[in-house]
């Protein structure tokens, strides 16, 4: 697994590779907004890589996108 693009951006190359790594596994990935505007920018492609493999990735800037968890069945 490289590197990607700065460290704003390596959770999400992270995840994109364990995806990758184990199709059909992942249900979600929720990563903290850290409210960077060139960080969206750089985790925006990621975003659409995962969304083409059905995993969807929610950058959120607090814990309320835990409902789209809760939805899924992933908590109760």
């Amino acid at each position: 697994m490289g590197r990607c693009g700065d460290s704003g951006q390596e959770d999400a190359c992270i995840y994109r590779e364990v995806v990758r790594r184990h199709p059909g596994r992942i249900e979600a990935i929720y990563i903290r907004d850290v409210q960077i505007p060139e960080r969206a920018a750089l985790v925006g492609p990621i975003i659409g890589e995962l969304s083409a493999e059905h995993v969807p990735m929610l950058l959120s800037a607090d814990y309320t996108t835990a409902a789209h968890a809760v939805g899924l069945g992933l908590v109760g």
